[in-house]
């Protein structure tokens, strides 16, 4: 039911003028179904509450709070005098109050990470991490589990690997795709019918990178000990194989335009350039810039590669070399991706502070078009369209698409910690939050509103906060215990011992609350303190009297307490605190 709404959404606006009043709003209420279409489809009675905590803090007054004033390419959206959104969420739960009584579900009390609008367009998700590739024409995505829909971000086909895949490559003219597996297994996969492949090849000498020749009639593979093997998938047979010269990683595997040549980039900086014809290494290049993580042919004759640490290097067989530095302020690359005609490269950062960075570039100018933190894990691949407007993000918890305007333009983000979230407590009386974090910075939150009350710098990394006893003082341990006072900020001593495990408060609470998923149960007091592991659960709030689950959380959270007899609960993700209460209506 969920998908057909998409499908309303994306008729509609198509046939909408986009000067239209009410465009912008359906808009924005399609990119909020598809962040969360997914949890909806499984849970159909989260939709109000899915809608509300993205759509009620993009244009709301209370938002403001959370944001900085200054920085912003234009005016936020809570400024100025028109429609809000807001609103539009605020007719609907007091329509929903008269029409659907008793109605239970967790409003969020502080934004998204990603605000609505950032161009987070469809997520889903994904327990594991893999590789992507995607179709010729540009409508599936291949992952190591699934075959997924581009425009309606749902899953269509389960391939039936039963091996850890190390790379896939979709073909460019039909529905194959061609999988490398950690076993020595090369194999070919049709979407018509994913559930049996075809193996191509068994080998010792393990394939870790897979690419078609542009017309779709070979398959090349880059082998660990530095050669290459090329397939005929029509007649399942190995074709040529070119032997290398030395053992190491590939990182990126590209075929000429003319499918004349294959080059491979390799460990060390060293790029590889075979002659299909003539069934031998030709060229060697070294490029004195590091790793090379990712290549492709611009021509017949052009060679452009991006390095780990931001250098773009072009070869020409006819002209001189040369290079260029991409703008990055967030650590080495990762993950890197080009368009199909090379004049936008996207590439991912594991940034300082714990949450990766996806940013993308125009190749010619240099110029930064795209620039998100996300709080869903490491990225292990990306890949981006052809026409360099949809980038799709594959991490250990998420498959995303974002979509990619011509602004560099962030949109500010309510992360206050800079760094991963180390300790989270509650203090004694439940009115306030305590986060300490590795950049040595404790966080004081008010846990009814969501927002910030204190901040405290420590001088240190803090592993964990506590409050004392009468709730006065905070407290933290860097190289020696110490202890500030909750309303100035200033170092104090206490005059009550420490409290260091509030998170169970004294009275028999009205809701309990788990983590739940379709295999097993992480009960109150027992909640993963790992963000991988967390994200396998969804948050589930059950009513002590009845034992009914009543609300359920999209994702797990890491750190969980509870306040107010369970109708309010905080936990962290990465560098972010949420904080959810119970709502009945």
């Amino acid at each position: 039911m969920i998908f057909d709404l998409l499908k309303d959404f994306t008729d509609l606006l198509e046939a909408m003028p986009k000067e239209q009043s009410r465009y912008c709003i359906l808009q924005l209420l399609n990119e909020a179904v598809r962040r969360d279409v997914q949890f909806i489809d499984r849970y159909p009675t989260t939709f109000f509450q899915c809608m509300w905590n993205t759509c009620w803090w993009y244009d709301c007054p209370e938002a403001t709070a959370h944001y900085p004033a200054d920085g912003w390419e234009s005016s936020p959206p809570w400024a100025g005098d028109d429609s809000k959104l807001y609103q539009h969420l605020v007719r609907w739960r007091v329509e929903k109050q008269h029409a659907q009584r008793g109605l239970c579900w967790f409003r969020s009390l502080r934004p998204p990470s990603s605000m609505l609008g950032s161009g987070l367009v469809s997520s889903l998700d994904s327990g594991i991490s893999g590789v992507l590739s995607m179709s010729g024409s540009e409508e599936l995505v291949a992952t190591s589990e699934s075959i997924i829909d581009v425009q309606t971000c749902k899953p269509v086909a389960k391939l039936g690997i039963n091996g850890l895949v190390i790379d896939l490559a979709f073909s460019p003219v039909d529905d194959s795709v061609a999988v490398t597996e950690y076993s020595g297994t090369v194999s070919l996969w049709q979407v018509s019918s994913p559930a049996v492949g075809i193996c191509l090849a068994t080998l010792t000498d393990q394939v870790e990178k897979l690419t078609w020749l542009p017309d779709g009639k070979l398959l090349a593979g880059a082998t660990r000990s530095g050669g290459v093997y090329l397939w005929n998938p029509a007649c399942h047979q190995e074709v040529i194989q070119i032997p290398g010269r030395r053992d190491t990683i590939n990182y990126s595997i590209a075929a000429s335009p003319d499918s004349r040549l294959i080059a491979v980039s390799r460990q060390g900086g060293e790029i590889c350039l075979f002659d299909v014809a003539e069934h031998k290494l030709v060229r060697e290049y070294h490029t004195g810039y590091g790793d090379v993580l990712g290549i492709m042919f611009t021509a017949a004759d052009t060679l452009i590669g991006i390095t780990r640490n931001s250098f773009i290097l072009t070869w020409s067989f006819k002209e001189a070399d040369g290079r260029f530095v991409l703008p990055n302020d967030y650590g080495p690359f990762t993950n890197v991706a080009f368009s199909r005609d090379g004049r936008w490269v996207a590439a991912s950062c594991a940034s300082q502070t714990d949450c990766d960075v996806v940013q993308v570039w125009n190749v010619q100018s240099q110029k930064r078009i795209f620039l998100r933190k996300r709080d869903a894990g490491k990225i292990s691949s990306i890949v981006l369209s052809s026409e360099g407007n949809k980038l799709i993000v594959k991490s250990e918890q998420k498959f995303e698409i974002w979509s990619i305007g011509n602004s560099a333009e962030t949109v500010m983000s309510c992360w206050n910690h800079q760094a991963y979230i180390t300790d989270l407590k509650r203090s004694p009386d439940g009115s306030i939050i305590a986060t300490a974090s590795a950049e040595g910075i404790i966080h004081l939150w008010d846990s009814t509103s969501g927002d910030l009350l204190q901040r405290v710098k420590c001088g240190g990394q803090v592993m964990s906060v506590w409050f004392s006893t009468d709730g006065r003082a905070v407290g933290a341990f860097t190289s020696r215990e110490l202890w500030w006072d909750i309303v100035s900020g200033n170092p104090t001593t206490p005059h009550l011992p420490a409290l260091k495990d509030v998170n169970v408060e004294g009275a028999a609470p009205e809701w309990s609350v788990s983590m739940r998923n379709a295999c097993m149960e992480a009960p109150s007091g027992d909640f993963p303190d790992n963000e991988f592991f967390a994200g396998f659960y969804d948050v589930v709030a059950t009513e002590t009297r009845t034992g009914r689950p009543s609300a359920r959380l999209n994702g797990g959270l890491c750190k969980l307490v509870t306040l107010d007899q369970g109708r309010t609960i905080a936990g962290k993700r990465h560098q972010i605190l949420y904080i959810f209460r119970l709502e009945f209506e």
